[in-house]
């Protein structure tokens, strides 16, 4: 046994060497969890203000759509299978409401005579307005049409996915002949969310960084400190003396 008995004080250091390490991983554990869930919880804030956002646009468009169809009349009425907004006959050449709209609030609108768009501002990628396309079968088509209910929610047509808005249009005897509707491009919406993810994680990036070095350079001067108080102790029991 040395001057320090079997269990030497040079192990003891050695071991708190270790647990300084241990500790340091410890704390970048603890701090990246935090960051994570920080994080986390204002990605999910985000996202629901973003959706917050993409619902009141679309209802702020949809209002402007009525009161442009409003100007025209007020019942609605199907007339030989066309649709009648007052004296206003609604028909696929006709499309100044529609275009009036989209060009105010960048939305796309539709008239539809039972579930086939009659004038609307949607288009095909190749430019050709989607004049004589069908609801597809769906809840949007159920709740409008079948249920005569207003809907609400995210629907794709070409691979290209809108945030939508449909009301049924009745006649007077309030009998469903037909829906107005409107979609906002999501992806505009997901184009600011992917600036505010990159933006979020370069964040926390730059927060797990300086906390890893702040905490490295706080236990980096007591390490040393135990290292060379270590190699002192292992000196003198080796009997280096000086």
């Amino acid at each position: 046994a040395g001057y320090w008995g079997n269990d030497s004080m040079a192990r003891k250091i050695s071991f708190k060497l270790g647990l300084s390490g241990r500790i340091f991983f410890i704390a970048v554990a603890v701090c990246t969890l935090g960051i994570a869930l920080t994080s986390g919880y204002g990605m999910y804030r985000a996202i629901g203000e973003f959706d917050r956002l993409a619902t009141a646009s679309v209802d702020s468009a949809f209002r402007v759509f009525r009161d442009v169809l409003s100007q025209y009349g007020k019942d609605y009425r199907l007339v030989d299978g066309k649709m009648m907004i007052g004296d206003y006959t609604v028909t696929a050449e006709d499309t100044a409401a529609t275009d009036r709209v989209t060009a105010a609030t960048g939305a796309v609108m539709s008239i539809l005579v039972g579930d086939t768009r009659v004038s609307t501002s949607l288009r095909f990628p190749d430019g050709k307005r989607q004049t004589g396309t069908k609801l597809v079968d769906g809840p949007i088509k159920t709740t409008v049409l079948t249920e005569g209910k207003p809907y609400r929610g995210t629907s794709g047509t070409q691979g290209v996915v809108y945030y939508v808005a449909y009301e049924p249009i009745k006649d007077v005897n309030g009998k469903v002949i037909g829906a107005i509707g409107l979609g906002m491009l999501a992806k505009n919406f997901m184009e600011a969310m992917d600036v505010i993810v990159w933006q979020q994680g370069a964040i926390a990036l730059g927060m797990l960084v300086l906390s890893g070095l702040s905490l490295w350079f706080a236990l980096g001067r007591e390490v040393k400190r135990l290292a060379v108080l270590r190699d002192r102790i292992e000196a003198v029991e080796a009997g280096d003396v000086r």
